[in-house]
């Protein structure tokens, strides 16, 4: 049910925070599609229509920041091939809730 429910509400995107070098963050939209038959992690920029992209065969690790503060609660970390990605959500809960079920999507991709 967990996966169920978390598929599709990454299918239809989740607006985060993607921090980049040089400011705070950027505002993406996060969801998860299909690119060539193959899972991936995409991110829309909301300001200027680009697109970046992950395939879940690509990640090794998805985490949460291991700081104690207000934004560490609410950040994950997705450690790629040749790539690490920081996010920060709207809150704890949808923090946990993203690192988790990705966390056992991946998993579930590996196998």
């Amino acid at each position: 049910q967990f996966m169920r429910e978390f598929t599709a509400m990454m299918a239809a995107g989740l607006v985060v925070v993607l921090r980049v070098d040089g400011s705070d963050g950027v505002a993406v939209t996060l969801s998860l599609q299909e690119f060539r038959n193959e899972p991936i992690l995409e991110w829309h920029f909301t300001e200027n229509g680009e697109r970046g992209r992950l395939s879940l065969s690509d990640i090794q690790t998805v985490r949460g920041q291991q700081l104690n503060d207000e934004l560490a609660r609410r950040s994950f970390v997705i450690e790629g091939r040749d790539r690490v990605l920081v996010f920060h959500s709207e809150t704890p809960d949808i923090c946990a809730l993203v690192i988790d079920g990705l966390a056992m999507l991946v998993a579930d991709h590996k196998r």
